[in-house]
């Protein structure tokens, strides 16, 4: 395994660390206190917010703001692409290089950088977004 290998699987046990401190962290919360009764199936409710839930109809922050909302969708497309790469590029023979890639996959990643970068940047300058992050 080269350089470029060593340096993936280093990345991937520092995030597998950190989502280990924070499910480690969360495990300590105690669960909040549901105020509403429960109404309707459960199993409705996943349905809708693993598809339905997904629509910027569904939500006034994203039909309020909709170049936001794609925005992010750009974003995280790339960075599944982005993913499958890293991930391929362990299997010898499997991953291209970056630069052999087809012309549609550099696309999606600089575009994905671009809105990753808007996104960010909106969200460092506006005090209300800045509230909601972490």
């Amino acid at each position: 395994m080269g350089l470029s290998g060593r340096l993936l699987v280093a990345a991937v046990a520092w995030a597998l660390g950190g989502l280990l401190v924070g499910w480690l962290r969360l495990r300590r919360t105690p669960a909040p206190t549901a105020f509403a009764p429960p109404r309707g199936h459960a199993g409705a409710g996943v349905r809708y917010e693993l598809t339905e839930a997904f629509a910027p109809r569904a939500k006034e922050s994203a039909r309020l703001h909709l170049p936001s909302y794609l925005a992010g969708v750009v974003f995280h497309l790339a960075v599944f692409t982005a993913l499958g790469l890293a991930v391929g590029s362990l299997v010898p023979g499997l991953g291209p290089p970056l630069v052999s890639l087809g012309w549609p996959v550099r696309v999606v990643l600089l575009l994905g950088l671009c809105c990753g970068l808007g996104l960010l940047v909106k969200r460092v300058t506006s005090t209300r977004m800045r509230a909601l992050s972490v």
